[in-house]
């Protein structure tokens, strides 16, 4: 892979109930050394924002369900990357697919 966006990625995934895939869409996503990954976990009964905690994540808790789009903007909002890749917790892509989303940065 190319150089690190240590400096300027934020991934950002909204989150409704993910405990069973998220710890393999974040071990992909700490691959790509961002910055930051922030999960936005909304309307959650389930771990998922202790799960992403557990990896280091920042986490926003939202109560009450809110989509993916308004997740989207949440996450956004917080972000301290200059680029903002944002990703769906239901299935994890691996770092070299990720990685082609970058290049053209």
């Amino acid at each position: 892979m190319a150089a690190s966006f240590r400096e300027t990625l934020s991934i950002i995934i909204p989150a409704y109930n993910e405990a069973d895939s998220l710890p393999a869409v974040l071990t992909s996503c700490q691959q790509l050394d961002p910055l930051e990954i922030i999960v936005v976990a909304n309307g959650c009964t389930d771990q998922t924002a202790s799960i992403a905690k557990s990896y280091g994540c920042k986490v926003i808790v939202e109560p009450e369900p809110l989509g993916n789009d308004i997740g989207r903007a949440l996450g956004a909002a917080s972000a301290s990357g200059d680029v903002l890749l944002f990703l769906d917790a239901d299935f994890s892509i691996s770092p070299k697919e990720l990685h082609h989303f970058l290049l053209p940065i």
